[in-house]
């Protein structure tokens, strides 16, 4: 044999030999049942971890009222859904192959071959024995694990490396606070740029409402409120900037702070934020610390934004603040009259002897809710003053009583309004010092007079049951007999020229005649109104001898007219309906003579 061909089967034996060692060493050797590399670990139990990264400041969290906080290297509250992964992960750590005792010790240079000596990664779980975490095995796939005390070393999958913290910051909670509801009921906020901006709320306990209680008492808008205090609650750090005790605040604008936010519970304050000035090279961020924490951090202005601002944002400028459903609403105007809401979902008009409009009703509730401060025209006015908004008097007033429920009972809402000035209506609640401005468009929307909200609809005719309808105007008079579906004609002494389609489908619009608007009622109001004796009438007759009519008056602004019904006993004046109007005037009036 050559020499040549020796030294190949020399170099293949030896290659061979090499595979042998390396797999008889590596490959997973038979377990009985699971093989737990932590047994008896239970993630809920556990009250302190240690890591120590190498190359890393050790990092120790300890479980404290439920949550885990940081005590090495720096004291500040740990991400607990962080903590809480790796130790489900450890409690569930398999080993899936283990290097013997003897064999570990076979080699002296076995323990930095694995990486366990010195580990790469140290473990201690309530001041127990350390577990070494190692390098890698060649596939990446899985670690080499050393437990003193524990023969050999175990090889677990590599996944759990990527739940323990490549320093102190990765468990670090980024958000500032819980900022959840029920954790506060009062939020103070001091601008020193802008001191006139400061203000305080206060939730009330009861029903749960915001209210301002500095620079003045007043109601706050609830909605507004929470929905900056969730801004809040997602508000995250950026970076955490310094943990030194004595770092240089006035240098991050925090020594006096722009902004602080102060939120407390009862009386006892729970943490108080200072926002700084914003980052020279990063437009967006600025400065912040919590006072009980060394921490200075960044982050994102734009959650600031609704509370860097004028304490009036944060001002109710709905003039009624809905507390629950609406009992009853008393009106002193034109007349004195309570509406109240019924079990069988309707709204009555108490003491009168006419139904409620159901859409009007409906909407006075939602036009009282809806109802906004356009000006904040003085926030104290004292009794004498009352007198210089046409308050002292009020044209007009509304009570509002609430229904009771399990939780609360919620005292009625007293809402009055004085004069027009500069084009506007002033208004203000009893119980409260401010005097607003509303819009007379808004005010006029209101009902001063309960004939307003009477139902509009004012008689429903069948056009089978009509025997004839007769038409008076200027002196003069022109009857129209019905006989069947448009079978009309003209009744003794009547002439002339008339649309029988036109009349029968005008006759039926008027038999569901409806109101556009109330504009009043009684004998003594018909004539502001243009209604006079002898004026423009139209009387539909039915074939029961029944006798509707109606009397029409002077131009509205909407291109209708004025009219007049008998309605218990008395003339109800009306705005007729614009889109009949036309119809009417077409085919049931008495043209001019030529």
């Amino acid at each position: 044999m050559s020499s040549k061909n020796t030294w190949l089967w020399l170099a293949a034996a030896a290659a061979l030999f090499a595979f042998i060692f390396l797999f008889e060493r590596y490959r997973a050797r038979p377990v009985t049942g699971p093989s737990y590399l932590l047994p008896g670990l239970e993630a809920k139990a556990i009250k302190t971890l240690q890591i120590g990264p190498a190359g890393q400041f050790e990092i120790r969290v300890e479980r404290t009222n439920g949550g885990w906080q940081l005590v090495k290297p720096v004291a500040y509250p740990a991400k607990n859904t962080n903590v809480q992964k790796l130790l489900e992960a450890l409690q569930q750590l398999m080993v899936e192959h283990r290097i013997s005792e003897k064999e570990f010790r076979m080699d002296p240079k076995a323990g930095e071959d694995y990486g366990v000596e010195p580990p790469q990664l140290s473990l201690i779980v309530d001041s127990g024995r350390p577990v070494f975490f190692g390098h890698r095995t060649s596939l990446g796939d899985q670690v080499f694990v050393r437990v003193p005390g524990i023969a050999g070393v175990a090889i677990v999958s590599a996944d759990v490396l990527n739940l323990f913290p490549r320093d102190a910051n990765d468990w670090r909670e980024t958000r500032l606070a819980d900022f959840k509801p029920g954790t506060f009921d009062r939020i103070s906020v001091t601008n020193m740029m802008k001191g006139q901006w400061s203000f305080a709320l206060q939730r009330d306990p009861t029903n749960k409402l915001w209210a301002m209680t500095y620079p003045g008492k007043t109601r706050a808008d609830s909605e507004k409120v929470e929905d900056a205090i969730g801004k809040l609650e997602k508000l995250r750090v950026g970076k955490f900037v310094s943990d030194d005790p004595k770092a240089d605040l006035e240098g991050f604008g925090l020594q006096p702070p722009v902004l602080t936010l102060s939120l407390g519970q009862g009386t006892n304050t729970l943490f108080a934020l200072d926002f700084g000035k914003e980052l020279t090279n990063s437009p967006g961020l600025i400065y912040a610390r919590r006072r009980d924490q060394n921490a200075v951090i960044t982050i994102s202005t734009n959650t600031l934004t609704q509370w860097n601002t004028a304490n009036d944002a944060f001002r109710d400028r709905h003039l009624v603040t809905l507390v629950g459903p609406i009992e009853s609403i008393h009106v002193v105007g034109l007349d004195e009259f309570t509406l109240q809401w019924q079990t069988n979902n309707s709204w009555q008009i108490l003491s009168r002897d006419f139904a409620a409009d159901e859409r009007l009703t409906t909407r006075l509730a939602r036009t009282l809710s809806e109802l906004q401060v356009a000006n904040f025209e003085k926030d104290s006015v004292a009794g004498p003053e009352l007198a210089n908004y046409g308050l002292a008097t009020p044209a007009l007033k509304f009570t509002i009583t609430w229904t009771a429920n399990q939780t609360a009972t919620n005292p009625p809402t007293d809402l009055e309004f004085g004069m027009n000035t500069n084009n506007q209506i002033f208004a203000r609640r009893i119980g409260e010092a401010p005097v607003y401005g509303i819009a007379p468009a808004d005010f006029e929307a209101l009902p001063s007079a309960s004939w307003q909200l009477r139902d509009h609809h004012i008689w429903n005719i069948d056009i089978n049951d009509v025997a004839r309808v007769v038409v008076q105007q200027n002196g003069k008079t022109r009857e129209f007999i019905r006989n069947g579906t448009n079978g009309w004609k003209f009744g003794e002494g009547s002439t002339g020229f008339f649309n029988g389609s036109a009349i029968e489908d005008t006759t039926r619009d008027l038999g569901q005649l409806t109101a556009f608007s109330w504009a009043g009622h009684g004998a003594g109001k018909l004539a502001g109104f243009g209604i006079t004796p002898g004026g423009y009438q139209l009387t539909i007759e039915l074939k029961n001898g029944e006798k509707q009519s109606v009397q029409f008056g002077n131009a509205t602004a909407f291109g209708s007219v004025y009219a007049s019904v008998m309605l218990n006993g008395e003339p109800w004046i009306f705005e007729f309906p614009p889109d009949l109007y036309p119809s009417v005037h077409y085919s049931l009036t008495i043209p001019p003579e030529p």
